[in-house]
């Protein structure tokens, strides 16, 4: 091979090499603020849950023969119980922290209900991927059926989107505002402030380009926001992980959802919804009806305490 063949090609790698590094840096979004880290960003960036240190806590739990297609997580603080949403036939199941039924609630008139958040007392807000609305409901404790008229909805995107919409919804309480997921083509993330009052206009934009800023996940199958550390968790179906992020949509840790990680051994296949609890157990759903519980290992937990 000649000196000038050598040099040519030695070109081509060095090209190829920074087209790689370019496309890595572009995982991590730019800061929204004007450039530096400010000292709540610093304090943001140093809370994590640390999805990483998470492990299976049992079997899968199955909910039950008559659950299918449980499609979204919520957790009640009040009454302690977890609340599941299916997406055909819409339904709103309440199940106690170790998978037991402990009632069926119909969704009359609802269609495609695939995430639903607990917002405190008896309010509940779920989205309907189709038709990709933010519905806002009240669900006393022993009610049975909950009535479409009842909902107060609005409007997230008004572009159709088929099969491809609203899937996962999470409220961050401090700011009383939404933060939603479109699935993919492409993935979205929205954040919704409420009108003040009403008969007013939502605000809705988006916190980051989640698109091209993707942290490697295919898809979105749901959200949670996390008061405690104010960053999201971000489920992904396909890519079998969760993801959580900062306010920027920085990474700040990951669990993955494969065999041979967080004590799994099968990969959790058709992950859903997913939802942590005031002890910050993780509680993740599967189609059809299965229940995964993650916390962080025992280790972890004694270095916590002792904090």
């Amino acid at each position: 091979m000649n000196r000038r063949l050598r040099s040519a090609l030695a070109g081509l790698v060095l090209l190829a090499l920074l087209t790689l590094v370019g496309c890595f840096e572009q995982e991590a979004p730019p800061l929204t603020a004007a450039g530096d880290l400010g000292e709540a960003d610093v304090l943001g960036r140093a809370g994590s849950l640390g999805l990483q240190r998470y492990v299976l806590q049992g079997p899968p739990v199955v909910l039950g023969p008559a659950v299918r297609n449980a499609s979204g997580l919520a957790y009640n603080a009040v009454s302690g119980t977890l609340f599941v949403v299916m997406n055909q036939p819409a339904r709103l199941l309440e199940v106690a922290l170790d998978g037991t039924l402990l009632r069926q609630i119909e969704l009359d008139g609802f269609e495609d209900t695939e995430g639903v958040v607990w917002l405190g007392g008896e309010r509940f807000a779920l989205i309907e991927e189709r038709r990709r609305l933010l519905n806002l409901l009240v669900v006393p404790p022993g009610a049975s059926r909950i009535a479409y008229v009842d909902a107060r909805r609005y409007l997230v995107d008004a572009t159709e989107a088929g099969n491809k919409g609203l899937e996962g919804v999470g409220w961050d309480a401090a700011r009383a505002h939404f933060h939603l997921a479109k699935e993919k083509r492409p993935r979205q993330l929205y954040r919704l402030q409420l009108p003040a009052q009403e008969g007013g206009s939502v605000r809705i934009d988006s916190p980051w380009d989640v698109q091209r800023y993707g942290l490697g996940l295919k898809d979105l199958s749901d959200l949670y926001h996390c008061d405690r550390t104010g960053n999201l968790l971000l489920l992904s179906d396909e890519s079998h992980a969760v993801v959580e992020v900062d306010e920027h949509g920085r990474e700040r840790s990951r669990l993955w959802l494969k065999k041979g990680h967080a004590g799994l051994d099968h990969s959790i296949k058709q992950a859903e919804g997913l939802v942590l609890d005031g002890r910050g157990t993780l509680y993740i759903c599967s189609e059809p009806n299965l229940l995964y519980i993650f916390a962080p290992a025992a280790a972890d937990k004694r270095l916590k305490n002792s904090l």
